[in-house]
């Protein structure tokens, strides 16, 4: 994870000068709201619909609320002091997030699917593990040798923040007037994706975190305008 204390800046490819930097400070407030308010808040209806047993919320309501008590500091704080929490805060929201919707995953699976068995749910809890571990690994061997060719990373994308519960919402709503079998077999599929896809943002985040963290000589934070700064000082605000 360490690249060494001899290596400078000018000397790592582009993709590791991406990786050691940090979310622009104009995204960070919109990225942490969409990320909460969207995501979590669509599993959380979910989750309060189905009949899970109390032990369930009294584990995820928590983790959701914390969520929320984040962003809003986030919210109210100025974005380039909340620059390297910012990636700990993608990372964590991913966590919760995957966690959520493997929940709900395995719940519609059991109550509106019929799929009770506990092959099943050991099996989705095994690949669920297999893939994070899979989505870890290629953060690893991606940022692990600066001589190494860049891949093109199709995995994230930005889009997929919105246009993922957007398009949940159009099927959803397509099938429903069809077989409410169906419409919980759609949710089904996508509930699974939206587990994976924050597993990955959650390994991806976690490790920019860390490996941020062990290179700290090659981070640069983003600065304010000279006139920016002003304001700032005036408001007792000093940026390091």
């Amino acid at each position: 994870m360490r690249l060494g204390s001899t290596i400078k800046r000018n000397q790592l490819p582009q993709h590791f000068l991406n990786f050691l930097g940090f979310e622009a400070t104009f995204n960070i407030k919109f990225t942490s709201a969409t990320f909460t308010l969207i995501f979590l808040n669509l599993g959380l209806v979910y989750l309060l619909y189905l009949p899970f047993p109390m032990v369930v919320y009294y584990l995820v309501l928590p983790l959701i609320i914390m969520a929320h008590i984040w962003m809003i500091r986030l919210l109210c704080k100025n974005p380039y002091t909340v620059q390297y929490e910012f990636i700990w805060f993608m990372g964590i929201i991913g966590v919760i997030g995957s966690v959520l919707y493997l929940v709900l995953f395995q719940g519609i699976a059991y109550f509106m699917l019929g799929l009770s068995t506990l092959l099943f749910l050991f099996s989705s809890n095994v690949i669920f593990v297999i893939a994070t571990f899979v989505f870890l690994k290629y953060q690893m061997n991606k940022y692990s040798d600066i001589t190494k060719k860049r891949k093109t990373d199709y995995i994230y994308h930005s889009g997929l923040l919105t246009v993922g519960p957007g398009i949940g919402y159009i099927i959803g709503q397509a099938v429903m007037r069809h077989s409410e079998y169906l419409t919980w077999l759609v949710l089904f599929c996508i509930f699974l994706f939206f587990s994976l896809f924050l597993s990955y943002v959650a390994a991806k985040f976690i490790y920019k975190a860390l490996f941020m963290r062990a290179n700290w000589h090659l981070v640069v934070f983003q600065k304010p305008l000279k006139r920016d700064r002003k304001k700032f000082r005036e408001k007792g605000l000093v940026l390091k």
